[in-house]
Formats: C-alpha cells, structure tokens, sequence
C-alpha cells in the first residue's frame, strides 16, 4: 500500500525533528531511514544533501520525485540554509506546483512581505556564508524563473488556480501555517516545502489522525547516565552545553574552530571523530539516554540506523529509538534551537531530583 505521506530531508536532525512532530500530531511512531523511503503510513527520509555540491544534491532529491504516494512533502531549514531551492527546482516537472512556506513561528522565524525574519538575528551557518534572506532570491539563483509570493491562504488559493509554477507563503503564527495547509489540502499534485512546523501542518491538514491514544513522552532514567553530544558550531548549543552541570550528565563536544566558515573536510574530520569517542562511550555501557545537538553530528553518530520516532519533548527536539531495539533512548535537536537554559531544563525534567 502506498504511504499517505513521503517527507524528505537534507539533514538528520531536520528528518526526526519533523517525524517528531508528526509522531506527537497524528498519535503513531514514525519511522526514519537514510537515503530512502522506507514503509509506513508516514514516511520520513533523510537524503543527507545539506552540504553537497548544489549539482550533486539536487540530482539526489530529484530522483525521489515520482514517489508512489498520496501527499509529498519535502523539509527546508527554517534558516534558508542547504541546498534546498535547488533541489526544489529539481522536483518541479514531478509536480503541478511547488508552494513554500518557509516559517517556524513557535521558533521565532517567520516570514513576511517574502522574506524570512529570525527573532535572534540568526542567520547562516557554520560551513557557508550569510545568504539573503529572501527565498524567492535563492529559487530565482537556482533556475526556478518566475516565483510567485503570497500573502496568505487567500493568495495561495487564488494561485493554485493560476499563477507560476512557484509560490513562496508568507506566515507569522501557527494559524497561519493551518490556514495555508488547509488551502494546500485541497489540491493535488501540489508538493509541499517548509520547516518542520509547517510540515507538519500540512501533514494535520492532508492525513487522518491515529485512532488510538496520543503517544505518552519517555521518562530518562535517573539511574543511567545522560550522555550530550555536541558537534554543532552553532552559538546557542555551545552556550546550551555550559549550563549543564548535573553530575549524573557527561558531555562530548568537539573543540571550536579558530574561524568559520569551516571547511567541509574539517567539518567532516570532526563529526567523525566525535562519532567514534561516543560510540566508545555507549561500548562502555551504563548510557540510558544520549541526547545529540546538531545535524552533523546527528548523521556521524547514529550511523545508517533506521530510528523509530515517538514523538517531541520540546518543540524541535524529537526522542526515538533504534529500530533495532538496542542502545539509549536518544534526542536529537538542532544547534540553533532553544534557548540558553533550555537543554539543562528538559534533562531536569525528565529526569528529576
């Protein structure tokens, strides 16, 4: 049977942040697999493209286009960050149109009059410089001709009617994103891209809820270790990792680098190294729970693991488990996300006294 929903990904954190989402929406675990898409009612892959050449990653995502699904979707970074436009351009003769909305409210990102705002300034990322911030820029650069941006849900059902093949939605609250996904909902062979959140709007919007109950959130075992990982470069997961100071926790990080951006091949030595001291680490055994901060790091250390995905402890932070059944409860979330005391908040939750 085909899957109601296919989702695609650039990167690992992105792919379980949005089956997280998903899981704590429609009440069911999610499944994630590594370059494919792999059974299930809601599909989520990671095609790992987020640093490729914009070539070589729009040939990966463009070959997945012709998916035998029902609803498609694929996840942008909510920062304009990757390969994405590109790869948008490169699904376009798979679809009659391509409507983005490029908006995280509940993060603090929207966009408005077409352009993508960040509450704290952020903006680029630790491989790349800082680009515009405008995504109809980025689809134009990419080869996308005409793009249309839209004001709201009105516009955008006005436009699937007529219009260019592209339309860029701007959003500013969650209402917002259910008012476009709804809009959206009612066509067909229209893909849909975004963060997570509107995603996962789209996915509320276009596929029936779980009958059974809303998926209960782990316990971390106080008994175990807490294991962080952080590979990410990312200014507010180094200001994230300082804050944790219960000694039932222990940290890996990887050193800062004297400058950035860094080039792919540091970057690459790096994820894999961390990689390879915390596989050492879980070996040692005692782990219950490993909590993974940026989406790097997220690919080194998982590996190709298939993950099972229950759902969201906070916004952006989805928990899972191996598909295998063995190792830790793991979270994953992405280096930006959160605020300074929020990693130390959710592992004191969770854990308690």
């Amino acid at each position: 049977m085909s899957p109601e929903f296919a989702i695609s990904a650039d990167d690992r954190t992105g792919a379980l942040e949005v089956a997280g989402m998903v899981a704590a929406v429609l009440g069911e675990a999610v499944r994630v697999a590594v370059g494919r898409f792999d059974g299930g009612r809601i599909v989520v892959a990671d095609l790992g493209t987020r640093h490729l050449d914009p070539a070589l990653a729009a040939s990966i995502v463009g070959s997945t286009g012709p998916v035998d699904c029902l609803r498609r979707a694929h996840k942008i970074d909510s920062l304009l960050r990757g390969n994405w436009a590109f790869e948008l351009v490169s699904l376009a003769s798979s679809f009659d149109r391509i409507l983005v909305v490029p908006a995280f409210p509940l993060m603090g990102r929207t966009c408005i009059g077409g352009v993508v705002h960040a509450v704290d300034g952020t903006s680029g990322d630790a491989r790349d410089a800082n680009r515009s911030s405008r995504p109809r820029d980025h689809l134009i650069a990419a080869g996308a001709g005409d793009v249309a941006e839209l004001r709201d849900a009105a516009a955008v059902d006005r436009w699937l009617t007529h219009g260019s093949h592209i339309g860029v939605c701007d959003a500013s609250s969650d209402d917002d994103l259910a008012a476009i996904a709804t809009s959206w909902s009612r066509s067909s062979g229209v893909l849909f891209a975004g963060p997570s959140a509107a995603v996962v709007a789209a996915v509320s919007a276009g596929a029936a809820r779980s009958a059974g109950a809303a998926r209960s959130r782990p316990v971390i075992d106080p008994k175990s270790d807490v294991l962080v990982v952080c590979g990410s470069l990312h200014p507010m997961a180094r200001a994230q990792i300082t804050r944790v100071v219960d000694p039932r926790v222990s940290v890996l990080a990887t050193a800062m680098p004297a400058r950035v951006p860094v080039e792919a091949a540091a970057a690459e030595r790096s994820a894999i190294e961390l990689a390879v001291a915390t596989r050492a680490r879980l070996a040692d055994g005692g782990v219950g729970t490993m909590i993974v901060l940026g989406g790097d790091t997220a690919a080194a250390v998982l590996g190709d693991e298939t993950m099972i995905v229950g759902g969201v402890l906070q916004p952006g932070t989805p928990w899972m488990r191996f598909a295998s059944g063995a190792g830790p409860l793991v979270i994953t979330r992405a280096g930006s996300f959160g605020d300074v005391d929020s990693l130390a908040e959710m592992i004191a939750a969770r854990m308690g006294p």
